[in-house]
């Protein structure tokens, strides 16, 4: 039987990147007793404790790594309760099971939920992102519409940024006035006017 090592698995940081988006997040993360193995035409799922690489073998059999889904919880900041609801509502791709009902969840679990953490800081709508990753299961057949999408996201988020960097501002009008209030009290002097902050 020919095998091909496809890698080690072990402690280490995963940038959460996919298809032409980055996600700006990288965590440490360990799977669950290493890995487990699935055959590509069964759908039986074994946890292996022993193995803790990943291979490819002819007779298309996988070993992976693999979490828990109290590490995909600790991993993201999600309760249990919303990767399940994700996995209801088809946000994420298929998550298999032990034979003991345990969610094993992969890399491309781990992926996908990284771009819907970063797409829902820009405020990205649940029906947004289930629009998304639905045309992009067939990318080149819905090209326009994801950059449509992408693009209307961008001009929101310029907006957003925008309206910060005005309130921004703001602040520190507030901030300058108060910290020479501080000053005139500790000094003896006239306070400020706040008309002056606005020039």
């Amino acid at each position: 039987m020919m095998m091909h090592s496809f890698g080690i698995i072990s402690d280490r940081s995963v940038y959460l990147l996919h298809g032409s988006y980055e996600c700006v997040a990288a965590v440490s993360i360990q799977p669950i007793c290493s890995v487990f193995t699935k055959s590509i035409t069964s759908s039986i799922l074994e946890v292996n404790e022993n193995l803790n690489f990943v291979t490819f073998t002819e007779n298309k059999e996988v070993i992976m790594a693999a979490y828990t889904i109290k590490q995909v919880s600790q991993m993201f900041g999600l309760p249990a309760s919303t990767l399940r609801y994700y996995e209801e509502i088809g946000l994420l791709p298929v998550v298999e099971k032990t034979k003991a009902k345990q969610r094993i969840y992969t890399e491309e679990h781990i992926n996908r939920l990284g771009a819907v953490c970063c797409f829902k800081e820009t405020g990205m709508s649940m029906a947004k992102l289930l629009e998304f990753f639905t045309y992009e299961e067939q990318e080149q057949e819905h090209i326009d519409e994801i950059l449509v999408l992408l693009r209307e996201q961008e001009k929101h988020v310029a907006g957003q940024i925008e309206k910060l960097m005005s309130a921004q501002k703001q602040l520190n009008r507030k901030l300058n006035y108060y910290k020479d209030i501080k000053k005139s009290m500790d000094n003896g002097s006239a306070y400020p006017c706040w008309a002056d902050y606005w020039k």
